[in-house]
């Protein structure tokens, strides 16, 4: 499940760039985790974004 998840935040990447992927994130983690604030949500997901465009270079094995 995991790899399918970083299968489609990848083609999401490549698709829109690293800021649109952190407001697809965005949208996904206030419904998903509603107890977070504002702040705390934003720093999940520039954190996710960042992560995600490093490891969208990676070869799949990695």
């Amino acid at each position: 499940e995991s790899q399918g998840t970083a299968k489609r935040s990848c083609g999401l990447f490549q698709k829109l760039g690293e800021y649109y992927l952190q407001n697809a994130f965005l949208v996904a983690y206030t419904k998903k985790a509603p107890q977070l604030t504002p702040p705390e949500l934003m720093a999940l997901t520039r954190k996710m974004a960042t992560t995600g465009a490093a490891c969208c270079h990676l070869s799949e094995d990695r």
